[in-house]
């Protein structure tokens, strides 16, 4: 059974949910990997968006 990982939702087998992987480029390990519910994925690519703005300034 998936769940998200923010809220611990059930996440449909077929449906609306996302997965997500974080590494680093000097990793040689395959990161951290997520799944999210579409709510918490919106609130999760807002924050990135947000940070790769302030990261230009």
């Amino acid at each position: 059974m998936r769940v998200c990982n923010v809220c611990r939702k059930q996440l449909e087998r077929e449906g609306n949910w996302w997965s997500l992987n974080f590494s680093s480029n000097a990793s040689r390990e395959y990161g951290s990997y997520y799944e999210l519910c579409a709510d918490h994925k919106n609130q999760i690519h807002e924050l990135i968006e947000l940070k790769i703005e302030e990261a230009k300034k």
